[in-house]
């Protein structure tokens, strides 16, 4: 078994992302279009609960034939779908450290987000100045692009619920995993 085949990302990860799909493709296409993936891939997916992580090939595997089975391109779909997720997620507590903390800070606690989602890589982030802040995918060579795409929306989403002015993204794999340039207006 290679490394890649052994990366997880945790149950809760998949089941908000699952039910945000849900939210967004509505239950009868995203239960149609489940039920016509491989059994091999469908099988883990649904059966995913908060204890039960799911390799990350099988993941990316059901986003790419999710978005073919709707004819949507995979990544802005998985886009959508990481930000509705992150959206419920800040619902609770953090929705109150998200509006009442300093872009500084607030930068500083991305990685807490990551913390337990993903079996390998690290995210570290970095405040350069006011309006500019740099988020970093490192110990994971080879990452998926969706994986990036994972970050990346969920950081934009984050600070965008801060309220932060017209919050830009710029993603790019690096050869240790990938990099997002974050801006937003300072007013």
């Amino acid at each position: 078994m290679t490394a890649a085949t052994k990366d997880t990302v945790s149950g809760t990860f998949v089941m908000r992302q699952r039910d945000a799909m849900t939210g967004l493709l509505g239950e009868e296409l995203t239960r149609a279009t489940l039920e016509r993936l491989p059994r091999h891939l469908r099988e883990p997916y649904l059966a995913v609960d908060i204890a039960t992580p799911l390799p990350v090939h099988v993941l990316d595997d059901i986003y790419y034939a999710v978005a073919r089975g709707v004819r949507r391109d995979a990544l802005p779909l998985h886009w959508r779908i990481v930000q509705n997720s992150v959206r419920s997620g800040l619902r609770n507590i953090w929705r109150t450290v998200v509006r009442s903390t300093s872009d500084a800070e607030l930068v500083r606690r991305i990685p807490s987000i990551f913390l337990h989602a993903f079996s390998r890589g690290t995210i570290q982030a970095r405040f350069i100045q006011p309006g500019m802040a740099e988020v970093r995918l490192t110990d994971w060579p080879g990452a998926s692009e969706l994986r990036v795409n994972d970050i990346d929306a969920t950081v934009h989403t984050v600070l965008s619920s801060a309220r932060l002015g017209r919050v830009r993204t710029t993603p790019h794999s690096t050869i240790d995993g990938g990099c997002i340039l974050v801006t937003w207006r300072v007013d």
